[in-house]
């Protein structure tokens, strides 16, 4: 088991406040930073999944280890598309 913690970010570079960050059933919320830890990750791989109403879903595989560096992870705003008329 081990530590994570990271930032998620727009595509500007601007924090990204209250996305909700899964890793391994792990749960935790950003910061006003766009900051996050999760605590007691197993070992291995892993999907990262980040939610927010305002980005689209973000979905990557990520390995785990006892020597892992800070995640950093940017979010595409939501697209909407075009109904016709």
């Amino acid at each position: 088991m081990t530590n994570i913690s990271g930032t998620v970010l727009t595509e500007k570079g601007f924090a990204v406040e209250n996305a909700m960050v899964v890793i391994a059933n792990r749960i935790a919320s950003t910061d006003n930073m766009g900051r996050f830890c999760l605590c007691d990750v197993p070992i291995g791989t892993a999907y990262v999944v980040i939610e927010h109403r305002d980005y689209d879903q973000y979905i990557e595989p990520v390995v785990i280890d006892n020597d892992q560096p800070d995640l950093i992870m940017t979010l595409s705003p939501i697209t909407k598309i075009a109904s016709g008329s």
